[in-house]
Protein backbone atom coordinates (compact mmCIF):
# COMPACT_ATOMS: atom_id res chain seq x y z
CA UNK A 1 0.00 0.00 0.00
CA UNK A 2 1.61 3.44 -0.97
CA UNK A 3 2.32 5.14 2.00
CA UNK A 4 0.05 8.25 2.65
CA UNK A 5 2.22 12.05 2.47
CA UNK A 6 1.35 13.70 5.52
CA UNK A 7 1.79 17.67 6.41
CA UNK A 8 0.48 20.42 9.02
CA UNK A 9 -0.09 23.43 7.15
CA UNK A 10 -3.71 24.71 9.15
CA UNK A 11 -1.31 26.35 12.12
CA UNK A 12 -0.14 28.78 9.38
CA UNK A 13 -3.42 30.47 10.46
CA UNK A 14 -2.63 31.53 13.46
CA UNK A 15 -1.18 34.60 11.83
CA UNK A 16 -4.13 35.96 10.55
CA UNK A 17 -5.50 36.14 14.25
CA UNK A 18 -4.79 38.48 16.70
CA UNK A 19 -6.50 36.30 20.04
CA UNK A 20 -3.84 37.58 22.75
CA UNK A 21 -6.23 39.74 24.76
CA UNK A 22 -9.07 37.42 24.83
CA UNK A 23 -7.11 33.87 26.76
CA UNK A 24 -8.31 30.62 25.55
CA UNK A 25 -10.88 28.96 28.18
CA UNK A 26 -8.19 25.89 29.02
CA UNK A 27 -5.41 28.20 29.18
CA UNK A 28 -7.02 29.44 32.38
CA UNK A 29 -7.95 25.78 33.29
CA UNK A 30 -4.45 24.37 32.87
CA UNK A 31 -3.08 27.47 35.32
CA UNK A 32 -5.20 26.33 37.82
CA UNK A 33 -3.85 22.70 37.69
CA UNK A 34 -0.20 23.29 37.89
CA UNK A 35 2.31 24.20 40.80
CA UNK A 36 2.49 28.49 39.68
CA UNK A 37 5.62 28.36 41.69
CA UNK A 38 7.43 26.54 39.04
CA UNK A 39 7.04 29.47 36.63
CA UNK A 40 7.21 32.08 39.26
CA UNK A 41 10.34 31.61 40.32
CA UNK A 42 11.66 28.92 38.09
CA UNK A 43 12.21 28.49 34.02
CA UNK A 44 8.97 27.19 31.44
CA UNK A 45 9.15 26.03 28.27
CA UNK A 46 6.30 25.94 25.77
CA UNK A 47 6.72 23.83 22.82
CA UNK A 48 4.90 24.30 20.41
CA UNK A 49 4.25 27.98 21.15
CA UNK A 50 3.10 29.10 17.68
CA UNK A 51 2.69 32.98 17.87
CA UNK A 52 2.62 32.64 21.35
CA UNK A 53 -0.45 33.17 22.96
CA UNK A 54 -0.08 30.90 26.22
CA UNK A 55 3.42 33.08 26.99
CA UNK A 56 1.39 36.06 26.61
CA UNK A 57 -1.13 34.70 29.10
CA UNK A 58 1.82 33.85 31.37
CA UNK A 59 3.59 37.10 30.76
CA UNK A 60 0.55 39.08 32.50
CA UNK A 61 0.00 36.44 35.21
CA UNK A 62 3.58 36.47 36.07
CA UNK A 63 5.73 39.87 35.40
CA UNK A 64 9.19 38.69 35.22
CA UNK A 65 8.99 35.15 34.43
CA UNK A 66 11.27 33.24 32.49
CA UNK A 67 9.64 32.33 29.20
CA UNK A 68 10.69 30.61 26.19
CA UNK A 69 8.75 29.38 23.49
CA UNK A 70 9.83 27.09 20.61
CA UNK A 71 8.12 25.98 17.45
CA UNK A 72 9.23 24.60 14.17
CA UNK A 73 7.54 27.36 11.74
CA UNK A 74 9.63 30.11 11.84
CA UNK A 75 6.91 33.07 10.45
CA UNK A 76 5.07 32.15 13.77
CA UNK A 77 8.39 32.76 16.06
CA UNK A 78 8.81 35.73 14.54
CA UNK A 79 5.26 36.41 14.79
CA UNK A 80 5.43 35.83 18.81
CA UNK A 81 8.99 37.55 19.34
CA UNK A 82 7.05 40.54 17.76
CA UNK A 83 3.77 40.50 19.78
CA UNK A 84 5.53 38.94 23.53
CA UNK A 85 7.99 41.03 23.96
CA UNK A 86 8.45 39.18 27.81
CA UNK A 87 9.37 35.72 26.44
CA UNK A 88 12.20 34.38 24.26
CA UNK A 89 11.69 32.66 21.44
CA UNK A 90 13.35 29.86 19.19
CA UNK A 91 12.73 28.13 16.01
CA UNK A 92 13.27 24.25 17.10
CA UNK A 93 12.44 20.66 16.69
CA UNK A 94 12.12 19.36 20.16
CA UNK A 95 12.53 16.18 18.67
CA UNK A 96 15.51 16.51 16.42
CA UNK A 97 17.17 19.32 17.42
CA UNK A 98 19.90 19.56 20.10
CA UNK A 99 18.70 22.05 22.86
CA UNK A 100 21.36 21.97 25.89
CA UNK A 101 18.92 24.42 28.02
CA UNK A 102 16.52 22.81 31.15
CA UNK A 103 13.53 23.91 32.51
CA UNK A 104 11.49 23.42 35.80
CA UNK A 105 8.29 23.20 33.74
CA UNK A 106 7.55 22.41 30.29
CA UNK A 107 4.05 22.79 28.55
CA UNK A 108 2.79 21.02 25.05
CA UNK A 109 -0.67 22.80 24.51
CA UNK A 110 -2.76 20.98 21.65
CA UNK A 111 0.39 20.01 20.00
CA UNK A 112 0.70 16.50 20.62
CA UNK A 113 -1.85 15.12 18.74
CA UNK A 114 0.25 15.93 15.25
CA UNK A 115 2.60 12.94 16.58
CA UNK A 116 2.00 9.06 15.82
CA UNK A 117 4.00 8.12 18.94
CA UNK A 118 3.96 8.50 22.45
CA UNK A 119 7.63 8.57 22.69
CA UNK A 120 8.07 10.88 19.85
CA UNK A 121 6.49 13.67 22.01
CA UNK A 122 6.93 12.23 25.84
CA UNK A 123 10.77 11.43 25.67
CA UNK A 124 12.28 14.69 24.31
CA UNK A 125 10.05 17.02 26.77
CA UNK A 126 11.28 14.84 30.09
CA UNK A 127 14.95 15.37 28.11
CA UNK A 128 14.18 18.78 28.73
CA UNK A 129 13.77 19.07 32.12
CA UNK A 130 15.44 20.37 35.01
CA UNK A 131 16.65 17.90 37.77
CA UNK A 132 14.38 19.45 40.71
CA UNK A 133 12.39 16.80 42.29
CA UNK A 134 8.67 19.23 41.15
CA UNK A 135 9.72 19.44 37.60
CA UNK A 136 6.81 18.60 35.60
CA UNK A 137 5.80 18.24 31.65
CA UNK A 138 2.14 19.34 31.38
CA UNK A 139 0.57 17.85 28.36
CA UNK A 140 -3.14 19.57 27.84
CA UNK A 141 -5.28 18.17 24.55
CA UNK A 142 -7.26 14.88 23.34
CA UNK A 143 -6.72 11.80 25.36
CA UNK A 144 -9.07 9.27 24.84
CA UNK A 145 -11.07 7.94 27.80
CA UNK A 146 -11.37 4.37 26.02
CA UNK A 147 -8.46 2.17 25.33
CA UNK A 148 -7.97 2.77 22.26
CA UNK A 149 -5.60 4.84 20.30
CA UNK A 150 -6.61 6.35 17.22
CA UNK A 151 -4.45 8.33 14.26
CA UNK A 152 -6.25 10.78 12.33
CA UNK A 153 -5.52 12.33 8.83
CA UNK A 154 -7.82 15.10 7.26
CA UNK A 155 -8.13 16.82 3.19
CA UNK A 156 -10.87 18.97 2.57
CA UNK A 157 -13.08 16.85 -0.12
CA UNK A 158 -12.50 16.75 -3.70
CA UNK A 159 -9.06 17.99 -3.45
CA UNK A 160 -5.78 16.12 -4.14
CA UNK A 161 -3.40 17.58 -1.80
CA UNK A 162 -1.47 16.24 1.20
CA UNK A 163 -3.27 14.98 4.20
CA UNK A 164 -3.29 16.33 7.38
CA UNK A 165 -2.20 14.95 10.68
CA UNK A 166 -2.96 16.71 14.25
CA UNK A 167 -5.71 15.06 15.69
CA UNK A 168 -4.47 11.61 16.59
CA UNK A 169 -6.25 10.44 20.04
CA UNK A 170 -4.16 8.44 22.68
CA UNK A 171 -5.59 6.87 25.53
CA UNK A 172 -5.16 7.70 28.78
CA UNK A 173 -4.32 3.60 29.52
CA UNK A 174 -1.54 3.65 26.64
CA UNK A 175 0.07 6.98 28.47
CA UNK A 176 -0.16 5.76 31.58
CA UNK A 177 1.36 2.10 30.34
CA UNK A 178 4.35 3.91 29.14
CA UNK A 179 4.99 6.13 32.25
CA UNK A 180 4.76 2.87 34.45
CA UNK A 181 7.53 1.37 32.51
CA UNK A 182 9.68 4.50 32.38
CA UNK A 183 8.89 4.92 36.44
CA UNK A 184 7.30 8.49 35.37
CA UNK A 185 4.43 9.79 38.21
CA UNK A 186 1.33 10.75 35.72
CA UNK A 187 -1.93 12.24 36.32
CA UNK A 188 -4.69 13.37 34.39
CA UNK A 189 -7.24 16.21 35.13
CA UNK A 190 -10.24 16.58 32.39
CA UNK A 191 -11.15 19.88 31.24
CA UNK A 192 -15.13 20.30 30.56
CA UNK A 193 -15.51 24.18 28.69
CA UNK A 194 -17.85 26.46 30.60
CA UNK A 195 -18.41 28.95 27.29
CA UNK A 196 -20.37 28.51 23.70
CA UNK A 197 -17.97 28.34 20.95
CA UNK A 198 -19.72 29.23 17.70
CA UNK A 199 -18.84 26.99 14.67
CA UNK A 200 -16.20 28.92 12.63
CA UNK A 201 -17.57 28.52 8.91
CA UNK A 202 -14.42 29.83 7.70
CA UNK A 203 -12.06 27.25 9.18
CA UNK A 204 -13.52 23.47 9.51
CA UNK A 205 -11.09 22.61 11.58
CA UNK A 206 -11.56 24.21 14.23
CA UNK A 207 -13.45 23.31 17.49
CA UNK A 208 -16.92 24.47 18.25
CA UNK A 209 -19.30 23.32 21.35
CA UNK A 210 -22.62 21.42 20.69
CA UNK A 211 -24.84 22.08 23.65
CA UNK A 212 -25.96 19.13 25.74
CA UNK A 213 -27.95 18.77 28.80
CA UNK A 214 -28.02 20.58 31.68
CA UNK A 215 -24.73 23.13 31.12
CA UNK A 216 -22.54 20.25 29.58
CA UNK A 217 -21.20 21.05 26.35
CA UNK A 218 -19.76 18.34 23.44
CA UNK A 219 -16.54 19.79 21.68
CA UNK A 220 -15.77 18.51 18.27
CA UNK A 221 -14.77 19.79 14.84
CA UNK A 222 -15.08 19.44 10.91
CA UNK A 223 -13.47 16.27 11.39
CA UNK A 224 -16.80 15.18 13.59
CA UNK A 225 -14.24 13.79 15.84
CA UNK A 226 -15.77 14.53 19.55
CA UNK A 227 -13.26 16.42 21.39
CA UNK A 228 -12.35 14.53 25.21
CA UNK A 229 -9.57 17.37 26.59
CA UNK A 230 -7.77 16.16 29.53
CA UNK A 231 -3.82 17.64 31.27
CA UNK A 232 -1.40 15.08 31.60
CA UNK A 233 1.11 15.91 34.34
CA UNK A 234 3.97 14.61 34.38
CA UNK A 235 6.74 14.41 36.87
CA UNK A 236 9.62 12.11 36.34
CA UNK A 237 11.72 12.92 39.85
CA UNK A 238 9.40 13.13 42.42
Amino acid sequence: MKEIETVRTHDKLYLSENRKRTPKEYFKFVLKEVNTDLIKNGSTLDVGCATGDFLWFLGETFPGAQLVGADIDQELIERAKAEVPSARFICRNIAKDNIEERFDIIFMLGVHSIFDDIKDWLDPMVKLLSAKKESTVCVFGMFNPEDIDVLVRSRASSTDGPWETGWNIFSKKSVLDYCTEKKWACTFSDFNISIDIEKNLKDPLRSYTIPMQGDERLIVNGLQIVHRFSLMKLQPFS
